[in-house]
């Protein structure tokens, strides 16, 4: 009974070893405790992922978009950014995989917010240039009585 046990729980190591490998993710590992490490610990990606985007001109911002959508796509980190190479938006990529901005976007700020990226300042900031660059829907205009005359 424990050998079956045994085996049980060792093909359930190599299933999650082989599809992290199969997602171009490596198996967890132990990163120290830099910014970059951390980060690379919570997506389950390789700390030199992060220093390689950091030195391709990637803000903090951008590095954790990535990160996000290629968690949430299933993608490899560098398929998200061939996309972006090849001159796609993050809202085209995001659109792309049924990823709605506004999750992607709430979901960076979180993330930049837990690793101390950004102060809650800047999340209040970042959530008014939002709504300032988020697209309008028309109104329609209440009649006033001078215009009812």
């Amino acid at each position: 009974m424990k050998k079956v046990v045994l085996i049980i729980i060792l093909f359930e190591i190599l299933s999650i070893v082989s599809y992290s490998h199969a997602m171009g993710r490596k198996s967890p590992v132990v990163v120290d405790d830099t910014d970059e490490g951390k980060i690379a610990s919570h997506f389950n990606v390789s700390e030199e992922i992060i220093i390689g985007l950091k030195s391709s001109n990637y803000t903090d911002e951008d590095i954790i978009k990535v990160l996000v959508l290629s968690t949430t796509a299933g993608k490899s980190v560098k398929e998200i950014t061939d996309l972006i190479v090849h001159g796609e938006s993050w809202e085209e990529i995001a659109k792309s995989y049924d990823i709605p901005t506004d999750t992607l976007d709430t979901e960076v700020v979180n993330i930049l917010l837990y690793y101390g990226k950004i102060k809650k300042a800047e999340e209040k900031d970042k959530k008014e240039m939002q709504e300032l660059l988020a697209p309008k829907k028309p109104r329609g205009r209440k009649l006033g009585l001078e215009d009812a005359e």
